[in-house]
């Protein structure tokens, strides 16, 4: 009777072995979904851009100078390349200084060619001076923080700038 117990425990006990492995065939694969993060630094000014840009002054070599508050953001998604986060760099800088206007408008408002970030051009509007006397340094300094961007250039011809390869 003892030898009848022992092999049903050992035939028990190896069964049970055999499920106890996990399958994957026939089964579907789960997707689980890749959250990645980027880090973005930019530099903001301490003062708002109307101390220096107001349509009375306009000092932007000031506003310049005061571009010296590093701050850094953790922005969800895929920032695989340098042009992607010098975009996004100064889409975060903008908002930072409520300088929004061509970002907000414009989604294709840079492009990064070899070492020069081409600015779109700007049509005008009341006010069009003001925003660029502020906006203009405030894009300069973050996007030449770059080491890969030696140079930014500001369209005036949309006709240029069509034809630019992105």
């Amino acid at each position: 009777m003892k030898k009848f117990l022992f092999i049903i425990a050992l035939l028990a006990l190896f069964t049970a072995g055999c499920n106890l492995v996990p399958t994957t065939q026939n089964q579907t694969p789960v997707n689980h979904p890749v959250i990645t993060h980027s880090f973005v630094s930019f530099l903001v000014s301490p003062d708002v851009y109307t101390k220096y840009c107001d349509g009375v002054n306009m000092d932007s070599a000031g506003y310049r100078k005061s571009l010296t508050k590093l701050e850094t953001q953790v922005v969800t998604g895929n920032l695989s390349t340098n042009a992607e986060i010098a975009k996004e760099a100064v889409i975060l800088t903008s908002k930072a200084a409520t300088l929004e206007t061509m970002i907000d408008n414009n989604p294709d408002f840079v492009r990064i060619i070899g070492d020069t970030a081409y600015m779109k051009p700007i049509d005008g509007w009341a006010g069009v001076s003001i925003f660029l006397c502020a906006w203009q340094p405030l894009v300069e300094i973050n996007l030449l923080q770059f080491p890969e961007i030696k140079n930014v250039a500001w369209m005036n011809d949309l006709q240029k700038w069509q034809e630019l390869s992105q």
